[in-house]
């Protein structure tokens, strides 16, 4: 979604100060829901979320059957 090398970006650093604007989050939140079965709020990721809080949520998430 960013459009830079995945080993750029920052685990620690919220989403939006790497660049994530509104429609990429909206972008990603698709992604995610498709790939994963998991439905992020949109606010959750515009909210100063991390790439590691993201991975923690999506870990933990539980998976459609």
């Amino acid at each position: 979604m960013l459009r830079v090398d995945a080993a750029h970006l920052a685990q620690d650093r919220d989403l939006t100060s790497q660049g994530l604007d509104s429609l990429m989050a909206a972008q990603l939140r698709q992604a995610v829901q498709r790939s994963h079965g998991v439905l992020l709020p949109i606010g959750q990721i515009l909210s100063r979320t991390t790439l590691g809080d993201l991975t923690d949520r999506l870990n933990s998430a539980p998976r459609p059957e």
